[in-house]
């Protein structure tokens, strides 16, 4: 479940930034994960393998640690 969206842009670059929750078992109730989105304009994805292929649009950028005390908002 996303918790907070944010679009924004750097070095002429978009991002996407998400934080959300993600429902674990009873005992450890949920979890906050975030995800940071760049889009790519270019026309093909580079895969982790070095290789490309054809495609536009939002690709995983970053994988930052989330922790619940240090959201905001």
């Amino acid at each position: 479940m996303a918790q907070r969206i944010e679009v924004f842009e750097t070095s002429g670059s978009i991002f996407l930034g998400i934080a959300y929750i993600w429902d674990q078992p009873e005992a450890e109730g949920y979890k906050w994960y975030s995800l940071v989105w760049r889009w790519n304009r270019n026309g093909f994805v580079l895969l982790e393998d070095d290789t490309a292929m054809e495609g536009a649009g939002f690709q995983l950028y970053q994988v930052p640690d989330t922790e619940r005390d240090n959201l905001t908002g």
